[in-house]
């Protein structure tokens, strides 16, 4: 696994599991739904807080564009480094942002 990244549903979602991706010298991004309610319940608290003043928080975005079908579909992925958001960010070894997508 080294140097590969490992991208992972909600139910792969445990400290246990990016702890063991790390070991192997892998990244990882991992989805964060409701079955971690603390979690998504902390990420969507700062994203709302974000979304209330973006020029005070510093981060990343990327974006992709795709119209198909007569439908316009815009991806933007917001990455911030702001870790002090989510309840015991240490467990997660090697933590460096907290991704949040949206679609419209």
């Amino acid at each position: 696994m080294q140097g590969c990244i490992v991208t992972l549903d909600a139910m792969g979602t445990q400290a246990s599991i990016a702890r063991a991706i790390r070991q192997r010298g892998a990244d990882y991004v991992l989805a964060v739904k409701d079955n971690q309610p603390t979690l998504a319940e902390a990420i969507g608290d700062f994203f709302a807080c974000y979304q209330a003043s973006p020029d005070k928080t510093p981060h990343t975005v990327f974006e992709t564009v795709e119209k198909d079908h007569g439908r316009l579909e815009i991806r933007r992925c917001h990455a911030f480094d702001a870790l002090q958001c989510l309840p015991r960010p240490e467990q997660w070894q090697d933590l460096k942002s907290t991704p949040f997508k949206v679609f419209t």
